[in-house]
């Protein structure tokens, strides 16, 4: 019976020690890392990653989060401070780690729209949904969920700006109300009963995407904002949007049940918009040289529209929108050449709304066919120089033109006309610009290439200040010189001929005085003879 409690008593020790061994164990990584954070009132206990996951003590919001490989974001936290907010806390403090165990990949890059074989690959977007117009066919180029509402958020200020340049004269003066002044997000800093005019609060609105600015607009068209949405409303019901509401008119509302539109409704819209040139030349503005008011002194605004601030070619104006980074949008207008186009992209990744509208666009010049209307390199007629060694020389195209076309419209609608620089003297080098190609569509101008001088004029003699060239330089000394051969020619004759008149009267004076000779001689003799006789 001893024997047998010893035995189990034995084995119980053993369990012990095996157990204890096994709770003060470190984890197989080998970390032994603890840390510990004191708050105003409490020194939070040290712990570390072999803590176990659940746990009853709450943080507040100033507690930090650990990083562990298992139930990350698991924990309970204080009142007021929710497990999603931990969770943003934690991402913006904690540097993004990839695994290839975990199956984290780095971000592959765009692939060009146009393959090396010419194949047309299409867009793959990160916003939920886009589309691409051709102002010049009238076609949808192309889309994405073009009929799904989103909230377009700040891109709502292009119809406030339009409709305010519509209802008022750029110079009005505005006095700032405290509504309008109180805005949230991004302003211009208006303050209340601050003077300043429709033109500086349209700047304000697009370049900063002030809020205030766009409820001051709205505030001084319809007398109230209520008023001034149902402006909103109604316009875009007359444009037959079906699927866009406004309850606002700067876009600072997160609720597409009540503000809400779709790619293909804002498309609609933009065409309106930038059809209009004032507000083309303020959304397309990327800084604006605020006066001092009453109430600031004078700064200089400078926009964040990424397209217009890299300088991209085409991209004339536009407006982004932003709520959170997965929550952005974007409505620009482009012209290249004479390819007019509008995007529009909602719903989209913030870093990745700019790329967006370069797939779109990308694949709006691959997809839109257009008609070479100029060649480069097409001698295209002549233009007089100046003081040249030549009066005139060649003008050749130094681009390209292409005309996108309606599919109703005639092609004798087009029409080209070279138009020289008033005046071009010598020297010109090969290349030089002497003009451009205007390329009309029936009376309105679309597009134009330079004009280059196909040859070079080297500076012409001395006459050529009268307009001859070298060539007619020398025909006219030449013509000169024949002249002056001739004159000498002639005044050589003309001597000759008196010295062979002369002679020919000195000798027939001789031959008459010889003859008269003779006759008195033979009249002498005559006489002679009589006499001896």
């Amino acid at each position: 019976m001893k024997k047998k409690a010893l035995s189990i008593l034995l084995l119980l020790c053993l369990t012990l020690s095996l157990g204890t061994g096994w709770i003060y164990a470190e984890p197989e990584d080998g970390s032994t890392e603890t840390w510990s954070e004191e708050t105003s009132d409490e020194t939070v206990d040290e712990w570390s990653e072999e803590t176990p996951a659940e746990t009853t003590e709450e943080y507040s919001e100033e507690t930090e989060y650990a990083e562990t490989d298992e139930n990350l974001y698991e924990g309970e936290y204080s009142e007021g401070y929710s497990e999603e907010e931990a969770i943003q806390e934690w991402q913006q403090e904690t540097p993004a780690e990839t695994s290839e165990s975990e199956g984290e990949t780095e971000e592959q890059p765009v692939l060009p729209i146009v393959a090396p074989d010419g194949t047309i690959r299409k867009p793959v977007l990160s916003s939920g949904a886009a589309a691409v117009y051709c102002r010049n066919t009238g076609e949808l180029v192309f889309a994405k969920n073009p009929d799904k509402r989103f909230s377009p958020y700040s891109i709502t200020k292009l119809l406030t700006a339009f409709l305010a340049i519509q209802n008022l004269p750029m110079d009005q003066k505005v006095t700032i109300s405290e509504e309008a002044a109180y805005q949230d997000g991004s302003t211009m800093n208006l303050l209340p009963g601050e003077e300043v005019n429709v033109e500086q609060l349209l700047y304000g609105t697009m370049i900063l995407s002030g809020n205030d600015a766009a409820y001051a607009l709205a505030e001084t068209v319809s007398g109230d904002v209520d008023s001034f949405v149902n402006l909103m409303n109604a316009t875009v019901r007359n444009l037959r949007c079906k699927n866009t509401n406004f309850a606002n008119p700067n876009g600072l509302i997160d609720d597409v049940s009540r503000h809400y539109t779709t790619a293909r409704d804002f498309l609609e819209i933009s065409k309106m918009v930038f059809a209009n040139d004032t507000l083309k030349k303020i959304a397309g503005a990327t800084e604006y040289e605020m006066p001092e008011t009453n109430m600031h002194e004078a700064y200089k605004m400078e926009g964040h529209n990424e397209l217009l601030l890299e300088g991209k070619s085409g991209y004339l104006a536009g407006k982004t929108g932003y709520w959170e980074d997965d929550k952005a949008t974007i409505a620009m207008t482009y012209m290249e050449g004479t390819l007019d186009l509008i995007v529009v992209a909602l719903g989209g990744d913030v870093n990745k709304r700019g790329t967006d509208c370069d797939q779109l666009i990308e694949y709006a010049v691959a997809s839109v066919e257009g008609l070479k209307v100029v060649e480069k390199g097409q001698i295209v007629g002549t233009f007089d120089v100046k003081r040249g060694a030549v009066k005139t020389c060649e003008a050749m195209t130094d681009g390209e033109s292409f005309m996108y076309l309606p599919k109703q419209a005639s092609k004798e609608l087009i029409q080209l006309v070279a138009v020289y620089n008033e005046e071009i003297t010598a020297p010109v080098k090969a290349g030089d610009q002497v003009g451009v190609y205007e390329v009309y569509l029936a009376d309105e101008k679309l597009d134009e290439v330079p004009l280059v001088a196909a040859a070079d004029v080297e500076e012409g003699w001395i006459l050529s200040r009268f307009g001859l060239s070298n060539k007619e330089t020398l025909i006219l000394g030449g013509l000169v010189l024949l002249f002056i051969l001739l004159l000498i020619i002639r005044i050589i004759n003309r001597g000759r001929m008196k010295k062979k008149k002369k002679l020919e009267r000195q000798d027939k004076i001789r031959t008459m005085a010889e003859e008269e000779i003779a006759k008195e001689k033979k009249e002498f003799e005559s006489y002679r003879g009589r006499y001896y006789n």
